[in-house]
């Protein structure tokens, strides 16, 4: 039996939707098949750094419930999982002894007081507590001598263009001074 051929079809529509593959017959008319995506919207550097300075702004907040600060912190753009998304990242990484399992429950059990969902592990020379609240994830390590506290925001969906430029540095002209 052979396999019957498929066409993908994209549609024109402005509306940012796409329309599967569907199977073709000689004898029939092609359907498109509605498939959802991520809504793109670009959005001006003004407020792309707006969103970037409040998610600082939680990064540092978080810090401070934690006990874990540092005027080396650094906020800055990834790439997001989908295509065309960027996700907004606190990062401190300080020199500091690995933590133990006392300091891992305090930790957590502050966390669970504002809302986030928690996992902790602390065996002697790794310790690590992942967290997730409303979109964003809490990430502490400790290894080696080294704690490492950072925050990942939610997706933005900017359009894979936008997202391009942005992590390029393309509008690091446009950045408040």
């Amino acid at each position: 039996m052979r396999a019957q051929p498929t066409r993908t079809l994209l549609s024109p529509s402005t509306t940012g939707t796409r329309t599967a593959a569907v199977p073709t017959h000689s004898n029939t008319r092609i359907a498109a098949v509605p498939v959802t995506t991520t809504a793109h919207r670009q959005l001006a550097p003004a407020e792309l750094f707006e969103r970037l300075a409040k998610h600082g702004t939680l990064g540092k907040r978080l810090g401070r419930l934690l006990g874990v600060t540092t005027t080396w912190a650094t906020t800055r753009w990834i790439a997001g999982t989908e295509r065309g998304t960027v996700r907004p990242t606190f990062h401190i990484r300080v020199p500091s002894p690995c933590p133990g399992r006392e300091a891992g429950e305090l930790v957590t059990e502050r966390l669970q007081r504002h809302g986030w969902g928690w996992r902790l592990i602390a065996d002697g020379e790794y310790f690590r507590v992942d967290a997730r609240r409303e979109g964003h994830t809490l990430t502490i390590t400790a290894r080696a001598n080294v704690v490492t506290f950072t925050v990942t925001g939610a997706p933005l969906a900017i359009g894979p263009t936008q997202a391009r430029l942005l992590l390029a540095g393309v509008y690091e002209d446009d950045a408040p001074a």
